[in-house]
């Protein structure tokens, strides 16, 4: 799966990033169409193998930007997203910044069970 999505782009264009998890995957691309491309060839890989991708559970986001009603993603129970920040802030890239900062955490959905469970423990 990650050598047929790697073969399909140009040097130019630039590799998407790839993060698998079992049958659970993320494609990390800078542009939209990088990653419709890279959507198209990943189905075209799975049909040959006879499955096909979930509609319900594809689609494209952007991390930073609301983009088609949403921001961010889930993936394995983390929710990943980015936000805008000032300077001081800022996430850097070879000592420049960036202008956001991304935050991986955990949805507060899915710590409600643990903390109602165990908040008298904790706090006690």
């Amino acid at each position: 799966m990650e050598t047929a999505l790697a073969e399909a782009y140009r040097p130019k264009e630039g590799k998407p990033n790839f993060v698998r998890y079992a049958d659970d995957f993320v494609v990390v691309h800078p542009t939209e169409e990088g990653i419709v491309k890279a959507k198209a060839v990943l189905e075209a890989w799975i049909k040959d193998m006879g499955l096909e991708m979930k509609p319900s559970k594809t689609r494209i986001t952007h991390t930073l930007q609301e983009y088609q009603g949403t921001r961010g993603f889930d993936f394995l129970g983390w929710t990943v997203r980015q936000f805008p920040v000032g300077k001081t802030h800022s996430g850097k890239l070879h000592q420049r910044p960036l202008g956001f900062k991304t935050i991986i955490n955990v949805p507060r959905s899915n710590t409600w069970p643990f903390s109602d469970r165990y908040s008298d423990r904790i706090y006690a």
